[in-house]
């Protein structure tokens, strides 16, 4: 998908591996078009029966035939389905710029599997030392593990580690990476690791005292794994405020 005001290419794993690790809170968005179901995106599971993910992944599509699926390191072995009930797409999304590149599904029901554990939601005392730069930042996708390739998606579960990068050092118009987006690469052995096409809405994670923190979701760039041209993800601790109120979560502890 080409988003025309920017000319760059919606999101988008490059220079990772298949994941051998369990990350249960991970989703993936599929939509119901004639009797099949197509994968669109990545998502994260967040509590309750709530999934985190990009806004471009949901807007003006057709909620009742979206299927959120959970359960399984292979796209094909995700056993649990569920029905969306409800989308809520950040009021400022934008989707000329992807500014305010967020969304929330609510499902028909929450998932109950006993291995369901949610990411957590940064808090205010967590946020300078989650987005430093040079912080290490493990990405999760079903998307496509070259630029250019054949397939819309993978089977298997990939991960990638990048590394946070102030926008001044990318190839970007600066003015269209706001405060709320954070930009990060690799290059490890040679090879820029990056996300690609299929890993939008995905997550970006961190992990501090025992726990999962989402730090970003995947939401643009321009193509895949070029070194000046980093994947760019919204950053979920400045919309973390947001995005308790409209769960209904608990406010922040400073555990």
């Amino acid at each position: 998908m080409i988003i025309p005001f920017m000319n760059i290419i919606i999101q988008r794993i490059v220079g990772g591996f298949t994941s051998k690790n369990n990350y249960p809170f991970m989703a993936t968005l599929w939509m119901l078009e004639g009797n099949a179901l197509h994968y669109k995106c990545g998502g994260s599971f967040i509590g309750k029966n709530i999934i985190l993910s990009a806004a471009h992944c949901v807007y003006k599509r057709d909620i009742r035939r979206m299927v959120i699926r959970m359960g399984s390191n292979h796209i094909h072995k995700q056993k649990h389905n569920y029905r969306v009930k409800k989308v809520i797409v950040h009021n400022g999304f934008n989707p000329s710029n992807l500014q305010n590149d967020i969304a929330l599904l609510f499902l028909d029901k929450s998932p109950s599997y006993d291995n369901y554990k949610p990411l957590q939601i940064p808090c205010d005392h967590m946020i300078t030392e989650i987005n430093k730069y040079g912080n290490t930042l493990k990405v999760l996708g079903f998307g496509i593990d070259k630029p250019n390739a054949t397939k819309k998606h993978l089977d298997e579960l990939r991960e990638i580690n990048v590394k946070i990068i102030p926008k001044e050092q990318t190839a970007y118009n600066h003015n269209i990476v706001t405060n709320n987006m954070i930009c990060a690469n690799n290059i490890i052995n040679g090879v820029v690791c990056d996300a690609c096409t299929g890993d939008s809405g995905g997550p970006a994670i961190i992990f501090i005292k025992n726990k999962w923190i989402i730090v970003g979701i995947v939401s643009w760039g321009s193509s895949c794994a070029k070194k000046n041209l980093p994947g760019v993800y919204t950053k979920v601790s400045s919309y973390h405020k947001w995005i308790r109120k409209v769960c209904n979560f608990p406010s922040c502890s400073n555990e």
